[in-house]
């Protein structure tokens, strides 16, 4: 799986790498933004409410991204997976992080 990463297709060149490194800030102003309109729609204690944002925004999201992803770049499925769950592990832990923070 390690030797994937080693296809030019991961490398957009110096001129774009920047937006790489911008991605935690992205993400998490649009993680922000989200849970400021949807947090009243998410019932229960602190913790299942960031965890049902997750689900919510994971099934938007992230598995539609994953999708697209496996279906045109020459990746194998476990890494498409270990990258879903990645993005379910990080939006866990914005989503219990806004609900203890702005309930």
């Amino acid at each position: 799986m390690v030797e994937e990463y080693y296809n030019p297709v991961f490398w957009p060149g110096n001129e774009r790498a920047l937006l790489f490194f911008l991605h935690p800030f992205v993400i998490s102003f649009a993680l922000a933004w989200f849970w400021n309109r949807f947090k009243n729609h998410f019932p229960g204690t602190r913790a299942a409410r960031g965890a049902r944002f997750a689900l919510v925004y994971v099934l938007i999201a992230t598995l539609p991204s994953m999708w697209i992803t496996f279906s045109a770049i020459a990746v194998s499925l476990s890494m498409v997976l270990a990258w879903a769950a990645y993005g379910f592990l990080q939006v866990l832990v914005a989503g219990w992080a806004f609900a203890f923070l702005n309930p």
